[in-house]
């Protein structure tokens, strides 16, 4: 990444909390640009823009909770339903991020408000690193306020934006991107999102409505998954890819060259255990070096895709 990318995104990053899980701090980042949270999570995201809805003949589209499932690894569900429109009948205020549909939860002029989004591979509950969403027309916040909330396996508030407030029509990122603090790498802790907005209908001059559009999120990978237990997963994703690579070399010595757990190679973040030793000395011979490389080209598995925790046996 270069160093203006890197100031870009340090420009639109405020520090929320810390939070605690498998011993690792976990620090939450805000962001209020998308194409800044994109790159924080090096280009890895996925986006449901409900375009793949067909509107066209109708003023509101309703689809299932599941409909995402199996090609985005992510479950929608509103408070009483979950509804596409390309106008919702004020097309002048709910204009699209990506045309031609926005998304609303339901009832149909009720005042569901809510939507609750969780992730799955396959069958197992999945974890992310970070969630965005674009809030259309979120201009009167003392009638409903709009927020974006992120959730941990145990249902414990990692953290929270502020009220989503704007002009008349204006399109307003915000996303969450949960941090390992001794990496600086983002960590899949993220079990579910809520996203709170407007009062409710949109489409009822009596709600202050706001619509939905663009959800974007990091590569979901399986709560079950336990690091550091996989070899070579040095950033605690389940998964074992360039980036644990990086780390790797940043801790190497060489052949029979001792690191000294008090003084690790310069940009070496990993924390030695009890015993003194480092996850990327791998055969605990005290030294990082092709053995250790050679153990983790077993290990590798790509971005995105579990590690297998067998891997080096």
């Amino acid at each position: 990444m270069s160093i203006r990318s890197r100031l870009a995104i340090i420009a639109v990053v405020a520090v929320l909390s810390l939070m605690q899980r498998s011993n690792a701090a976990i620090r939450i980042e805000l962001y209020t640009n998308r194409a800044a949270f994109v790159a924080r999570l090096d280009g890895q995201t996925r986006v449901v823009d409900f375009d793949d809805l067909d509107t066209s003949q109708s003023t509101f589209v309703a689809f299932s909770s599941d409909r995402y499932r199996s090609t985005k690894e992510i479950v929608i569900k509103g408070t009483e339903g979950q509804y596409v429109s390309r106008t919702f009948s004020w097309p002048a205020d709910y204009v699209p991020v990506s045309a031609p549909n926005t998304y609303a939860p339901g009832p149909i002029n009720g005042s569901g408000n809510r939507t609750d989004c969780t992730f799955f591979v396959t069958d197992e509950q999945g974890l992310i690193s970070g969630f965005g969403v674009y809030f259309i027309d979120a201009d009167y916040p003392g009638m409903g306020p709009s927020s974006l909330s992120i959730y941990g396996a145990n249902g414990t508030l990692l953290g929270s934006t502020d009220t989503v407030s704007g002009p008349n029509a204006s399109q307003l990122f915000r996303g969450l991107i949960a941090v390992d603090v001794a990496t600086e790498k983002p960590s899949a802790v993220i079990s579910s999102v809520r996203i709170m907005s407007g009062s409710g209908w949109p489409a009822s001059a009596s709600k202050e409505g706001v619509v939905l559009d663009d959800f974007t999120f990091s590569t979901v990978v399986p709560a079950a998954c336990v690091s550091p237990g996989i070899p070579g997963d040095f950033n605690s994703d389940c998964d074992v890819d360039n980036d644990d690579l990086g780390i790797l070399e940043a801790c190497a010595t060489g052949p029979a060259i001792a690191y000294r757990p008090t003084n690790l190679p310069s940009g070496c973040t990993l924390t030695p255990d009890g015993n003194g030793r480092i996850a990327a000395d791998s055969d605990a011979d005290g030294d990082v070096d092709q053995s250790d490389f050679g153990l983790f080209q077993r290990c590798y598995s790509g971005a995105g895709k579990l590690a297998d925790p067998g891997c080096a046996n």
